[in-house]
């Protein structure tokens, strides 16, 4: 991967910091809403390393060649790069790097979805029953945390089951 990229491995990883969540923020329970957001310690190194990778394989146009395209919009006054592959798939992975964070997702809706949180907006871990589980660890904290509002998951899923059911049953 090394060869192939152009990019030290362990040193892009330095850029990164420790803390990588997952979110699921899609309010309807979808699954097109699924995001990993990891840390950032060094936003220029990531910067410079992402414009190496997109310089190497994209052309001026944002083309890569059998693959598809590079595009770049923005939200928040933050950049959302995209990769609309040649191929349809129900995906458009897409990432974006802030000061804190890269957001790396299925669409670029989901990192709109993040993007648009408000900054004082609280995270599970901040519910008290979560917070007592989370520092009654020990010093090694957890390696997964989950939860599922199943009646907004259950309302999404079935204003998408109500959608596909006439594609499915012709």
């Amino acid at each position: 991967a090394q060869t192939a990229s152009g990019i030290d491995i362990p040193d892009a990883l330095s850029a990164l910091g420790s803390h990588w969540t997952f979110h699921a923020p899609a309010p309807d329970g979808g699954t097109l809403g699924v995001a990993l957001i990891i840390e950032v310690r060094d936003k220029k190194r990531l910067t410079d390393i992402e414009k190496n990778l997109l310089a190497r394989f994209a052309g001026p146009n944002g083309d890569i060649p059998n693959v598809g395209r590079i595009t770049r919009s923005t939200f928040s006054g933050q950049t959302i790069v995209s990769l609309t592959l040649r191929t349809p798939v129900p995906a458009v992975p897409s990432w974006s790097v802030t000061e804190k964070h890269l957001i790396i997702a299925a669409n670029p809706q989901a990192i709109e979805t993040i993007l648009s949180r408000a900054s004082g907006a609280k995270s599970l871990a901040d519910v008290p029953e979560v917070a007592a589980l989370l520092s009654a660890s020990g010093k090694y904290g957890p390696l997964a945390l989950t939860y599922q509002d199943v009646p907004r998951a259950f309302a999404g899923m079935y204003s998408q089951v109500q959608a596909l059911l006439p594609l499915a049953t012709g």
